[in-house]
Parts: C-alpha cells; structure tokens; sequence
C-alpha cells in the first residue's frame, strides 16, 4: 500500500519546525530518520511517532494506543499523532523530539563483522 502523497507533503509541511530529517519508504509505508534513526512514521494510513512508558501518557490522554499490526497479535513502539497535535507545529515539533529521543535511547548497536 503506497503512501498517498497529499498526505505526505502534509506530514512534511508539518514537521518543518522540527528541522532536518530524512523521508524512506519503507514497507508499503514511509519511515522518517533524524541521525540514523526512525522517530516515525506513516504505517497504515496514519503518522505515528516513536514512544516508550514515557509518552505513552501523552497520547493514552488522546486515546491512541501503541500500533498494533494489522492481522496479527504484534504490537510496535509507535503511535498514531492526534490530529490535535498535527494542527499545532510547534507542539509536534516537541513531540517529534522526544520520538527522536527515545529512538536513539532505542536503538540497537550494529553488530560488528567477523
């Protein structure tokens, strides 16, 4: 499923505050990386960013849980941005940073070549 590009250019107009990043699909979604790292995404029609036990407050005030796979039982670190915040750049600017906090708190150390 390809990402509908009104909705991208959306997302992208929205993230500006947040500065530099990059944009990969990813998929049949589209992944967004600061530094390496993925802090979001839009999986499923949807944008999510990257949460842990932290935030998880934030967006349960919003009735947003983590991503959980369509058909299957798998749950994945990412939440769907209430359209609240999406309206408010400078709000998802802060809430883009955290993502990107935890993501690089996260991440996985590379595994090194024999």
């Amino acid at each position: 499923m390809a990402v509908d590009a009104e909705y991208q250019a959306y997302i992208e107009q929205q993230l500006e505050p947040f500065g530099e990043y990059q944009a990969k699909s990813m998929f049949g979604g589209l992944g967004f990386f600061r530094d390496g790292v993925m802090f979001g995404a839009i999986m499923h029609g949807a944008f999510r960013l990257k949460g842990d036990e932290t935030t998880a407050p934030d967006y349960a005030k919003y009735g947003k849980k983590e991503h959980e796979i369509p058909g299957k039982k798998m749950k994945m670190p990412y939440y769907e941005v209430p359209q609240e915040i999406m309206d408010d750049p400078a709000t998802l600017k802060e809430w883009a940073i955290k993502a990107w906090e935890i993501a690089l708190k996260t991440k996985k150390p590379k595994k090194k070549k024999k």
